[in-house]
């Protein structure tokens, strides 16, 4: 049998009760040939204690000595650190159900695809359950759109996140380094997604629910949104725990089909949408055929004639999330050079 290995690359900074559950989803998963490289982004001692926490010995630690600010620098030492046959790029604070694995390394092989993406619930609302626990109320499945041209589109959130991607090991290290926010007009995840596009190889997407996505924190009041707590992550891995994927996604629907008997301003706030006119598909494509021939981006374009900064949209992101400014990042060739001098586990 052909081994699938897959490595986790989980960028991670503050959200360390967040993480421990995805960690968690993770040792949960039914396929069990698997590693996880947490890329730490100069984070704190409690970020160490709660992985080695675990006693697992398919966790290892990489620790920044200095602050690189956003996770382009820590996915670029996880993918050249990355040995297995297939990596996800897996955010701290997504949470992957017990069959994600299974699921997606099934359905890359039956369609013969170098690059996997996955669907999730998206929760953007909380409700407390009869015991007073915080509940997430999942209102949409992403993505929107099933389409590889509606990368094209400015939306930032388009295939957004990546932790619901799985991509062969080799396609992955052929796009090559995820390039910092510092040098873009889009995400430093858009503008991977969008060059492994160009590359030519063959893309999937699944038919079913397994990860969850939470925008959750940013119901909460106060700033930064990381020093926030997110009890809603405890309550879907307990269920985890106690209940199979599929009556996870019973539930997850219900919520979904809840959603979608709001009032057309109340889904407005919860529900991502996707307008594909006609027109706007006709355009689209035609974009599309000038990125993927001629390597023409239109929102670069259109930002560098207008004399915008690049960075500027992560900048407002970080600041809301941390309350940091995007750093000036720092050079990561001497990391790569030798990133097991800054492996703490």
């Amino acid at each position: 049998m052909q081994a699938q290995h897959v490595t986790f690359v989980i960028a991670t900074y503050k959200r360390v009760e967040a993480l421990k559950c995805t960690l968690q989803s993770i040792q949960l998963q039914d396929h069990e040939d698997w590693t996880a490289l947490v890329i730490g982004d100069c984070c704190g001692d409690e970020t160490y204690e709660t992985i080695r926490s675990f006693g697992e010995s398919r966790f290892r630690y990489y620790n920044f000595p200095e602050r690189f600010g956003e996770q382009s620098g820590p996915n670029s030492v996880g993918l050249a650190l990355a040995t297995g046959d297939f990596i996800s790029f897996l955010n701290h604070d997504d949470l992957l159900l017990r069959d994600h694995l299974v699921y997606s390394l099934d359905q890359m092989k039956a369609h013969g695809t170098d690059f996997f993406i996955g669907e999730s619930a998206n929760a953007t609302s909380l409700q407390r359950d009869e015991d007073g626990a915080f509940v997430p109320v999942f209102t949409a499945i992403l993505p929107a759109e099933k389409e590889m041209r509606c990368l094209i589109h400015r939306d930032p959130l388009v295939f957004d996140p990546s932790s619901f991607w799985l991509v062969r090991t080799p396609y992955a290290k052929t796009v090559g380094p995820w390039r910092r926010a510092t040098d873009l007009w889009r995400t430093s995840l858009r503008d991977w997604i969008m060059r492994a596009w160009r590359l030519g190889g063959k893309f999937s997407f699944g038919n079913r629910i397994t990860g969850l996505r939470f925008c959750t924190h940013n119901l909460r009041n106060g700033a930064p949104l990381y020093s926030n707590t997110t009890p809603e992550h405890d309550y879907m891995i307990e269920r985890f725990k106690t209940e199979s994927p599929e009556e996870i996604r019973r539930f997850l629907h219900q919520q979904i089909e809840e959603a979608s008997k709001q009032t057309p301003i109340q889904r407005q706030r919860t529900t991502p949408t996707f307008r594909a006119l006609p027109l706007w598909v006709y355009l689209r494509n035609i974009l599309a055929e000038g990125y993927l021939r001629l390597g023409i981006d239109p929102v670069n374009l259109i930002n560098q004639l207008f004399g915008r900064p690049k960075g500027k949209l992560l900048d407002q992101i970080t600041r809301r999330r941390t309350g940091e400014n995007l750093l000036k990042m720092q050079d990561l060739s001497a990391l790569a050079r030798a990133p097991d001098t800054y492996r703490i586990l």
